[in-house]
């Protein structure tokens, strides 16, 4: 009987993973932060166009903040702010955000085993196992078969017979330690890989599929061949026909790859070819029919050809302002929103042939710098996400779905930064962050009324913290630093020409900054050269590795408007170190152009002191205290007994009172809350701790 009990569980365990619908979206990456890693990768962007008539250049300098925003390589600015990915809280945002609109993991562009993509794919999976969470890749073919990137780390990889060989190795990797495991892409009953489709031939890709590899015993595939079914980006390449958008067929397009490798073809962004209005801003552009009229193409041939797998696609409109295509000759592209309709539109065919499809495929969660961006922005909102998961749950024939949870995510992240905040002031938010702790794994859970309970316990414990912080704002001008520099006739100082203008802050100000937490901020007035591609940069001491990077502050490149400009940038504290620069200077300025100039200096900074009543931050730890709390009990060490407890709610009030004369103490009885808990004896000086029930 045994036996056949887990005979039945296996074939309902098997049943489930090989027949349930998948909703995935593309990872574009990767971007970071002069905070976190000292640089930007993909926010920033700075690139001349060649004779384009939409404009002349892409220049995105996101040191600089902008009516509150950075300026980054994008049209829409993200609701949770300008993040690095490599940023644990915004990793769990993004995996969270997800998970509540429907989709069940990221496939990450990926190029291969020492590409920079490779950082983000492994920082990624561990985040992705604890939230029971996807991760696949989109194999990017052309970053190792098209570019010297391999060659420029690995000079031993050159040719194109060498780098086939060593994406083997690659593949290996993938099978084990992207494509076992419990965060797997599992569809089918088989793991799932995108091919970008833009560097290997079909004889090199057929080389790779036929190595002998090691699959781990975990390893789950329900085919012989065992490799990922691999679904292609196929682009269709459509023509006006008398005015009409009309693309081919995928399966004509890519017949030998179908033939010989085995692929499904799957869409990637809907091409653009209409110019003309309203076309002033970008040089080619595709309406929403165009888009449903390039994946009904998909829809005719490949969803319903029983061809054995089938992925269907949406994306919510293009504008690649942020990269202009990534070359100085690149089109500017344009898909329009349409306040969502697009999106929506694209996700109706989808359920229309959810019977003939496996998956969905979105692109994407985070390519800001190509403007298709699903991830909640300060432009859209969550719109796309209240999409997504209305349709996945139409897709996957949920009969409900729960939209509560959608926003939930962004505000953890809001109070993860908030008790970070609090912790470099020196307060203990150990509490804190296990409240935040289980609020998270509420919402993994989509048990989001327990998830809004938690974050009113979370409130009551920010509270308490904030109550013990002091902010208070300065503003330094001219009359608290002294500056070396030359002054020209209009009073700007000079750095062209090697020269260099220094800044050195009054030592009161120094001392006080070094001795407590503080956010800065410096604003000045630059001339903006008028060439193009001349770099503005503000240089600081820093004990941070690699120095090279983490001294500057800013990297501000010429967009060659010969105009004066403001500029504000963000100055970190864990960052800069003071007095290391020339002459024991604080900030320095430098100007690679022929017309470097800067005037109007000033700062503002908000600095956080403890204030002296401060109750709880002392309590860390380190310090040894008569008890701890696990659950709604008390425990003490048997030492610290007799102990007296008294329990206060969050007014003040002592709610309960007693003497432990054992080791563990039931608060069962207590409704959930926020609670401050204080014990002392008579050879124990005291102890108090926030608790949350």
């Amino acid at each position: 009987m045994r036996n056949i009990l887990l005979l039945n569980l296996y074939l309902f365990v098997s049943l489930s993973i090989f027949s349930q619908k998948k909703v995935y979206a593309d990872f574009h990456g990767t971007r970071f932060t002069r905070e976190v890693e000292g640089e930007f990768g993909e926010w920033k962007y700075a690139q001349k166009l060649t004779n384009n008539t939409c404009a002349p250049d892409l220049t995105y300098n996101p040191d600089l903040i902008l009516n509150g925003r950075h300026d980054i390589a994008a049209v829409d600015y993200p609701l949770v702010g300008m993040q690095s990915q490599y940023d644990p809280d915004y990793m769990e945002y993004t995996i969270l955000s997800a998970k509540a609109a429907g989709i069940d993991g990221f496939f990450i562009e990926w190029g291969f085993k020492d590409h920079k993509s490779q950082n983000l794919l492994l920082k990624y999976l561990p985040v992705a196992r604890k939230y029971n969470f996807e991760i696949g890749v989109i194999l990017c073919d052309g970053w190792l078969m098209s570019k010297t990137w391999i060659t420029n780390v690995r000079p031993e990889i050159s040719t194109d017979a060498q780098k086939v060989e060593y994406f083997k190795e690659c593949m290996q990797f993938l099978i084990d330690s992207v494509y076992t495991g419990p965060t797997a892409p599992i569809v089918s009953g088989r793991p799932v890989m995108y091919l970008f489709h833009d560097g290997f031939t079909s004889a090199q890709f057929k080389e790779i599929q036929d190595a002998a590899y090691i699959y781990p015993k975990e390893y789950i595939s329900n085919t012989e061949t065992k490799f990922p079914q691999v679904i292609m980006r196929t682009l269709l390449s459509p023509t006006m026909v008398k005015g009409v958008y009309t693309p081919n067929s995928p399966t004509e397009q890519e017949s030998t790859w179908i033939q010989t490798n085995k692929v499904i073809p799957t869409s990637w962004i809907p091409e653009r070819i209409r110019s003309g209005s309203p076309c002033e801003k970008w040089n080619i552009y595709a309406t929403q029919d165009d888009c449903l009229a390039f994946l009904q193409q998909f829809a005719d041939h490949v969803w319903t050809a029983n061809m054995g797998f089938a992925s269907g696609w949406a994306n919510p409109g293009m504008d690649n302002y942020g990269c202009g295509g990534w070359s100085s000759t690149s089109k500017l592209s344009y898909i329009s929103r349409n306040d969502g309709e697009t999106y929506k539109s694209m996700w109706e065919l989808d359920v229309k042939y959810k019977n003939e499809l496996d998956m969905v495929y979105i692109g994407s969660w985070c390519d800001y710098t190509e403007g298709h961006e699903i991830e909640p922005t300060v432009n859209n909102g969550f719109r796309e996400l209240y999409t997504t998961l209305k349709y996945a749950s139409l897709f996957k024939e949920k009969t409900s779905y729960d939209d509560s949870g959608v926003e939930l995510p962004l505000k953890l992240f809001k109070y993860r930064k908030a008790g970070a905040l609090y912790q470099k002031c020196g307060l203990n938010c150990e509490n804190l962050n296990e409240v935040l702790n289980e609020v998270a794994y509420s919402i993994s859970k989509a048990k989001y009324a327990e998830a809004i309970q938690l974050f009113q316990n979370a409130q009551g414990l920010i509270d308490i913290l904030d109550a013990q912080i002091e902010k208070t704002t300065y503003h330094i001008d001219a009359s608290d630093y002294s500056v070396y520099g030359t002054l020209n006739n209009d009073k700007a100082y000079m750095l062209s020409s090697g020269s260099r203008t220094s800044i050195t802050l009054n030592s009161g100000i120094v001392d006080l900054l070094q001795s407590n937490y503080y956010e800065g901020f410096i604003n000045f007035d630059y001339y903006d050269a008028t060439t193009w591609g001349g770099k503005l940069s503000i240089v600081t001491g820093t004990d941070r590795e690699p120095s090279s990077t983490f001294k500057y502050a800013a990297q501000i490149t010429h967009k060659g408007d010969g105009q004066w400009k403001s500029g504000t940038v963000q100055l970190y504290k864990g960052n800069i170190k003071y007095r290391c620069q020339a002459g024991n200077s604080d900030i320095s300025f430098y100007d690679t152009s022929s017309e470097g100039f800067i005037k109007n200096m000033s700062f503002d900074f908000t600095v956080y002191t403890l204030k002296t009543n401060a109750s709880i931050n002392n309590h860390s730890r380190d310090k040894k205290c008569s008890f701890y709390t696990n659950g709604k009990k008390i425990y003490a060490d048997s030492c610290w007994l007799p102990l007296q407890i008294t329990c206060y709610n969050m007014e003040g009030n002592a709610v309960f009172k007693t003497t432990m004369d054992k080791t563990t103490c039931d608060m069962s009885f207590l409704p959930q809350g926020v609670y401050i808990l204080s014990a002392n004896n008579s050879s124990h000086p005291g102890c108090t701790k926030v608790i949350s029930l």
